[in-house]
């Protein structure tokens, strides 16, 4: 590399890097107030599902549309006994479900990438 490029690709790089800064404290800050409108849309949905389910209320109408009363189905997280007991339904062997469990856990895909880390400087008082 050019040793007369170096304090102007330097320069670039920190300026690149105090922008990348101030969008991180903006994404947090966001964060937050996202954070807070959502639970107060979980309460609120809480509460409405409550009293449609009490009033056995289906749909009901708003300003810009219907709010209707759904089931759907959700997923649960994948957890270890329940993979196995899925493994030893298929080959009626438990302690080859339980084995090939293990495996399945202890050899979960990880990948590595290149990331940026924020590091707050530390005020010495």
């Amino acid at each position: 590399m050019d040793e007369s490029n170096t304090p102007v690709i330097l320069t670039a790089i920190k300026n690149m890097g105090d922008h990348w800064s101030q969008l991180d404290d903006e994404i947090i800050f966001h964060q937050d107030e996202i954070k807070n409108l959502k639970n107060k849309k979980k309460e609120l949905t809480d509460t409405i599902l409550d009293k449609m389910k009490t009033n056995n209320i289906k749909c009901i109408d708003i300003n810009d549309g219907f709010l209707k009363c759904i089931h759907k189905p959700t997923p649960v997280g994948l957890k270890k006994e329940h993979v196995q007991k899925s493994v030893n339904n298929c080959i009626k062997n438990d302690s080859k479900a339980k084995e090939i469990t293990e495996y399945i856990f202890n050899n979960k895909e990880c990948i590595k990438k290149l990331d940026l880390k924020k590091i707050k400087k530390r005020i010495i008082r």
